[in-house]
């Protein structure tokens, strides 16, 4: 795969994961407003719920259809490229399935048992249906998930994104009216209907009468398995776990805030972070064709990448954010502030590891996920069981940073020394000074103006100082420069025939 097809398909990866990212932001905004911090917080935990059941029960196969079938495709194996998500469609469903069937469980009498034993006062505030609601959020979700993979493994971002963009203004106003009119398990529906656009791909599927060669099935569930184990430890270290431990320890209010602050986290990593939609396919294809020279370029080019756009989005939000917090989601929030902008600044480094994770799931070296994954669920749970329970929001956050800047770190020391990927480290260090210029830019306004119309003045000014330091520090390699050169001529050409439909209509 070349940078252009990269580009290409990052650039469309982008306008779906933004559909689907602002859909989602803004009914969260809603909800938060119309629900306050305590029905947020009921509406958060059962997305996460969903979304740690769909990591369990998705065995690491929506993963294992985008990175194989490229390869696949690559060395002209079509056959089997074709039969590969509806092979592995069957299992998705079957565990599917049987999670929704433990939902509907819950939903009809067993989630008395779990307030008996588990102290969740924010689920425990909810009737027992929320629990049915959970499981169609789920099921949504975990189909949802295997149709989008099944497009990005055909290399078809442009179909991806069209799905994904139809989705969002429908989640939007489904997450707006059910939370008006049903509360936290209204919202909770509404949010599960974005997803539907995407599983409709995968429930095309069903019915195909498909079969792969044995030695492919072996790689492909080595892979399947590793990348599963991965996930799960994932979710406890770089998912919204201690939005359960705060629950636990401290209530639904600060799991409520927690909650706000992690969504402004989300906002800021959110664009960067869906232009890495195209790597597992271009670093597979590198990998497949043993093309080593290529491969290296490939990763320290997106680092490098990767961190122009994250690091700056970070810093920025960060400084930002006693304004921007409270005006999105209320006075109500305010208190969130301080930890919002320790998480949002931190989420940075966090955010760049994605291009480590999904290098080494490429070249299948996922076990060394594994293996550090393990240290980061220990000291999270430990952090859950000894700083949160004492510091409460402030603690989550903290705790937080240090683990998944630890593993981030240790990722980035294991390819450069075990896989001879060397770090761009002078390149993301004269990025992360131009960035700290931007933040520094931008706080200093909001500190002399805090009012909300002081973000008209703070953005713009961190924005210029960025690229003017970017320029005088001379982060950017020539390749970085024709490479953002190439995304942003591709995003003209596609924005170029909104643009002139836009103007045919006012003259019209």
């Amino acid at each position: 795969m070349s940078f252009d097809r990269f580009a290409r398909n990052s650039i469309f990866g982008t306008i779906a994961g933004l559909s689907s990212a602002l859909g989602s932001f803004l009914g969260m905004v809603i909800v938060a407003r119309t629900l306050g911090p305590v029905g947020s917080g009921v509406v958060s935990m059962g997305i996460w719920l969903a979304g740690t059941a769909v990591t369990f029960a998705d065995l690491g196969l929506p993963l294992t259809v985008s990175r194989f079938v490229p390869e696949l495709n690559a060395r002209e194996q079509n056959l089997e490229a074709r039969a590969f998500a509806p092979y592995f469609l069957k299992m998705v469903l079957l565990t599917t399935v049987i999670v929704v069937g433990l939902c509907v469980a819950l939903g009809v009498g067993g989630a008395e048992w779990l307030r008996d034993h588990v102290r969740f006062s924010i689920l425990s505030s909810s009737p027992d249906s929320i629990w049915l609601v959970v499981g169609f959020v789920f099921a949504c979700q975990a189909i949802g998930n295997f149709g989008l993979s099944t497009l990005r493994g055909e290399q078809r971002f442009d179909r991806a994104a069209k799905l994904t963009t139809l989705g969002a203004p429908i989640q939007l106003i489904a997450m707006a009216t059910g939370a008006i009119m049903g509360g936290a398990e209204g919202a909770l529906l509404g949010y599960a209907v974005g997803g539907m656009a995407t599983a409709s791909v995968a429930l095309r599927l069903i019915g195909a009468k498909v079969d792969l060669p044995d030695e492919l099935k072996r790689r492909s569930w080595r892979f399947a398995v590793n990348s599963w184990i991965v996930g799960v430890i994932s979710t406890i270290v770089w998912s919204r776990v201690e939005l359960a431990f705060l629950d636990y320890w401290r209530g639904a209010r600060e799991a409520g805030l927690y909650s706000a602050a992690y969504t402004l986290c989300a906002l800021a990593v959110q664009g960067p972070m869906l232009m890495t939609g195209g790597l597992l396919a271009y670093f597979s294809e590198r990998h497949a064709v043993s093309d080593q020279s290529g491969l290296k370029e490939a990763y320290a080019q997106a680092v490098r990448f990767m961190s122009l756009l994250l690091l700056p989005a970070c810093f920025g939000m960060a400084a930002i954010t006693p304004v921007i917090l409270p005006l999105l989601f209320g006075d109500a929030f305010s208190d969130a502030a301080p930890a919002a902008a320790i998480l949002v600044g931190a989420q940075a480094l966090g955010a760049i590891s994605t291009v480590s994770s999904t290098f080494l799931m490429s070249v299948e070296r996922g076990a060394f996920l594994v293996r550090v994954g393990l240290l980061g669920v220990l000291f999270s749970l430990l952090a859950g069981m000894t700083v949160i329970p004492f510091f409460g929001l402030e603690g989550a956050v903290m705790s937080r940073a240090f683990v998944q800047g630890l593993l981030t770190i240790l990722a980035f020391i294991f390819i450069e020394r075990g896989l001879q990927c060397p770090f761009p480290l002078g390149a993301v260090l004269r990025i992360t000074a131009a960035a700290l210029g931007c933040a520094i830019a931008a706080r200093a306004i909001i500190v002399l103006w805090p009012q909300p119309v002081a973000l008209f003045l703070a953005i713009p000014a961190g924005a210029i100082l960025y690229v003017v330091a970017i320029l005088a520090f001379r982060a950017m390699t020539p390749s970085d420069i024709q490479a953002v050169s190439k995304v942003a001529n591709r995003l003209a050409a596609r924005a170029a025939p909104l643009l002139g439909a836009f103007q045919a209509r006012r003259r019209g």
